[in-house]
């Protein structure tokens, strides 16, 4: 929407542990910048290998929620190779909000952790199915009614900060621009750079427009649309 152009994309098998052959097609493409979707070891090792190969300070890297998840980036190692990458994503657990801060203290307390995406994601669940049960008086039976109600549940603020469901039952919910920084115990969390509000499964686009794309795949990432 803003203008550029992707100048290649590369797919790497999701257990990939060697990553230099892609390194070494990045640094000779010269790209302004760099964007990563990676998942488990390999978002790890990816990390690492970036930090090793020393573009670390010459690229800048950008990359999706579960790039950064506490799952991957407690265990990169040196802890500077987690340091400064910049990600979106609707959960930030430095997000300074008595919401979060709450929800990231207690499981700190209980688990000497931060939490990554999924400890925030069944807590906000618990959270919707409560007040929906409160709504209903506790009347489950009445699928209809209950369903309703679930449909109907507005949170003003959870760790992942407000929330309600669109006309097609997902989420609205903040997506957070998030950096990663070393905090003053060692731990490497995300902070909230910037904000955006209420931003639904189809951003600014026409719900119609958009459902009548294809589905995203290898092929096809929406790079052209609209």
């Amino acid at each position: 929407d803003k203008g550029g152009t992707v100048a290649g994309q590369l797919w790497n098998p999701t257990a990939e542990a060697d990553f230099s052959s892609y390194l070494a097609t990045i640094q000779s493409a010269e790209p302004d910048c760099v964007f990563s979707l990676q998942l488990g070891a390999a978002a790890v090792r990816l990390l690492q290998s970036w930090y090793e190969f020393g573009l670390k300070d010459k690229i800048p890297f950008y990359a999706g929620e579960v790039q950064t998840d506490q799952s991957i980036i407690r265990g990169v190692v040196p802890r500077e190779a987690a340091v400064g990458i910049i990600s979106v994503g609707h959960f930030a657990e430095g997000r300074n909000s008595p919401a979060t801060q709450e929800f990231v203290d207690e499981f700190f307390e209980r688990t000497g952790k931060l939490p990554g995406y999924y400890a925030p994601a069944t807590y906000v669940a618990g959270q919707w199915i409560a007040q929906a049960l409160e709504a209903t008086n506790c009347n489950v039976e009445d699928k209809e009614a209950f369903l309703a109600a679930v449909r109907k549940v507005q949170l003003a603020d959870s760790p992942f900060g407000p929330e309600q469901l669109d006309a097609y039952d997902n989420p609205i919910f903040n997506v957070y621009v998030r950096e990663t920084v070393l905090r003053e115990d060692g731990e490497v969390w995300n902070v909230v750079k910037e904000t955006l509000p209420g931003v639904s499964q189809f951003w600014t686009y026409d719900p119609e427009a958009f459902l009548a794309q294809p589905v995203y795949s290898r092929d096809y990432q929406g790079v052209d649309w609209p």
